[in-house]
This record gives C-alpha cells, sequence and structure tokens, in this order.
C-alpha cells in the first residue's frame, strides 16, 4: 500500500512542478486606434442626432456648419414632451450601451477622452430626466430657453448691407421658431404642472425671477423691441413685406405666450 501512494505523491509532485515552470500566457493587448473608426461611425451619429434634438444648443454651436441637415433644427424648439423624452430616453440607453461595447483599449487618447466625456453626458442626461425629473421643475429652461434659441440665432446672421442682416432664408427660420412658442410653453405648464402635482417644484426664487421677471421681460421684448429690430436688420426686397408681416405676427404670439405664462 506504501508504494502506490508514494508513487501518487511523486506524480503529483512532478505535475506541479511543471506548472509552476509554464509561464502563462499573456492576452494580447489590443492596440490604440484599431477601434477608433468603429468609435467614430456612433460618436459621430450621436452628435448629429443631440443637436437635432436640442435646436437652441444646436444654433450656438453653429451645427449647420457641421452637418447641412442640421439647418432645419435651427427653425424649432426642443421637445420637452413626456413621449418626446421617453423617446430620448431610450436613444440615449442604446447610444450608451454602444459606446460601452467599444473597448477603450483599441481607442486612440483622444477618441478615448471623446468616449469619456459621450458617456458622463449620457449619463447625466438620464439621471436628469428619470431620477431628477427636472423636466417637472424647470422653469428657468421655458422661460429662457426659446428667447435665447431666437437671440442666438439672429446674432450669426449674414450681414446683407451696410447696415442689414439676415437672408430671407434666415428670417424664415426665425418666423418658424417663433411659431413653435406656443406648442413649447403648452408642454412647459404640463410638465410643471405634473411636478406641482408630484411636490416636484421650483425654487420660490426661481418662481419670482424667471416665472415673473423673465416672463415679463420677455413679453414686453417681443411687442416693441423685437418688432423694431426686425424692421431696421431686414434689407429691402421683394420678400422683405411678407416677412415683416409674418414676423409681427409671430412676435405677437410669442409676446402673448409669455403673457399667458406669467
Amino acid at each position: 500500500m506504501k508504494k502506490p501512494l508514494l508513487l501518487l505523491a511523486l506524480l503529483l509532485t512532478a505535475a506541479c512542478a511543471t506548472q509552476q515552470t509554464q509561464a502563462p500566457q499573456a492576452t494580447p493587448t489590443p492596440a490604440a486606434g484599431t477601434g477608433d473608426q468603429a468609435f467614430k461611425a456612433v460618436h459621430d451619429k450621436y452628435v448629429l442626432e443631440f443637436l437635432r434634438r436640442n435646436p437652441s444648443v444646436n444654433t450656438y454651436l453653429g451645427g449647420a456648419g457641421l452637418d447641412p441637415s442640421l439647418k432645419e433644427a435651427d427653425g424649432h424648439l426642443r421637445d420637452h414632451s413626456a413621449a418626446a423624452l421617453a423617446e430620448e430616453d431610450r436613444w440615449l440607453a442604446d447610444t450608451q450601451k454602444a459606446l460601452e461595447g467599444i473597448d477603450p483599449r483599441t481607442l486612440s487618447p483622444a477618441r478615448r477622452i471623446d468616449r469619456d466625456v459621450a458617456l458622463a453626458q449620457i449619463a447625466y442626461q438620464l439621471h436628469l430626466h428619470q431620477q431628477r425629473r427636472y423636466q417637472e421643475r424647470s422653469l428657468d429652461t421655458y422661460t429662457v430657453e426659446p428667447f435665447r434659441s431666437v437671440d442666438f440665432f439672429i446674432q450669426g446672421m449674414a450681414q446683407t448691407g451696410e447696415k442689414t442682416y439676415g437672408t430671407p432664408e434666415e428670417w424664415a427660420l426665425v418666423v418658424k421658431r417663433l411659431q413653435d412658442f406656443p406648442g413649447y410653453m403648452k408642454t412647459a405648464q404640463a410638465n410643471l404642472s405634473a411636478g406641482v402635482k408630484s411636490g416636484n417644484t421650483p425654487d420660490w426664487r426661481m418662481l419670482q425671477r424667471d416665472g415673473l421677471d423673465t416672463c415679463d421681460a420677455d413679453a414686453k421684448y417681443y411687442e416693441k423691441d423685437f418688432p423694431d429690430l426686425f424692421t431696421k436688420d431686414i434689407a429691402e426686397g421683394p420678400q422683405r413685406e411678407e416677412l415683416l408681416k409674418q414676423l409681427a405676427d409671430a412676435s405677437k404670439g410669442a409676446a402673448q405666450v409669455y403673457r399667458n405664462l406669467h
């Protein structure tokens, strides 16, 4: 009985010694940069869609210069409705999954940073919509975003004369954006009402500053200052009179929207 046990012990010792002498096989490190092309496809698609869904951001970043398809976004406002945000969150989650599926070791240093930034931004947006439900209390966004979206666009208009600005196409986009004001504010009121019901309300200082003061100031701007501006800025031409009429009507409607929210 001792001989079989001794033989077994010798065999086990030899096996352990063999395992110790064998060097572990190292996992090949992916070459940096090999995943850049795949990442770029996901990243670029994300950027374009983000700008399309955030028209005011698209305007002040000059998105139409990045991609001509974003020009149309300059004539709209963001859709904050519950249905739109739910669909947006699904898109964000899909994009997040796609970015996470790209091994950062396969990316060049610059692309690795881009991936981290995009993932952080997506996580922030999902948290803002789903956990904080900021759309139910973002009174400051609802009163400032429409005004800024028009202001940003006007600042970037082409100079058409010594003291005139904006091509007919650019002013037509302003008309379209102003015409979005009523629907935008209707959504804002629905979201804010949902926040009141759930106890997710703006701070009282925001109610004063952005609910009362800003609404009053913006209403006055679209009643007087803005009509004075576009009347002065639009150059003479066959489309001037029609543009002036459309802008006057749209501006009047924007002022009324702010009055109603006030």
